[in-house]
């Protein structure tokens, strides 16, 4: 089983240059913006237990996961999550579709990603804000946010697509949030 421990920040346009900034002088490193399209498979579209499975495109790369929030901290989120490469999204699609799984909702990122300390911080941007998300042991995220300088920055209790949900367009059934369209 896996666990993920992050904790996402919701950040001002300025917040979000100044801290990509950041993360290239810690890291000594310019990463590029990638694009994705996160599909979002609800196993029950009234709430997001028992979790979740996604379809996340990125260029020529896909992958698939089941996620499950379990923490009760609002701030820093634990999801149990299983992940994998695969090779064709639109079959996996075809798959999820056919035992009777669906799409709920879609949302496309900017996101670049830099590794501090043993950790990744990705810097993201959606059609509805900015955001910063640090993934690592929970005693160690302060130490990262000091780092960064986030420790101001406001926590976002939202997932991305509790976001979506509230932010994005509904188009037959499908909740969308796209940058253009």
């Amino acid at each position: 089983m896996a666990f993920e421990t992050e904790k996402k920040y919701r950040l001002s346009i300025e917040e979000f240059e100044a801290l990509g900034r950041r993360c290239e002088a810690v890291t000594n490193s310019n990463p590029p913006t990638i694009f994705e399209l996160n599909e979002i498979y609800n196993l029950d579209p009234s709430r997001y237990e028992p979790g979740i499975i996604r379809i996340r495109t990125t260029g020529d790369k896909a992958q698939l996961t089941f996620k499950r929030h379990f923490s009760a901290n609002a701030n820093v989120k634990t999801h149990i999550e299983y992940e994998t490469t695969i090779g064709s999204p639109e079959e996996t699609r075809q798959i999820l579709e056919a035992i009777g799984i669906f799409p709920t909702l879609e949302y496309e990122k900017r996101r670049r990603t830099f590794q501090i300390k043993g950790f990744e911080v990705v810097v993201d941007e959606l059609p509805f804000g900015h955001f910063a998300e640090v993934e690592a042991e929970e005693g160690r995220i302060k130490e990262i946010e000091e780092l960064l300088g986030l420790g101001d920055a406001s926590a976002e209790e939202l997932t991305y697509p509790a976001l979506t949900e509230i932010f994005g367009k509904s188009v037959d059934g499908l909740i969308s949030s796209k940058f253009i369209g």
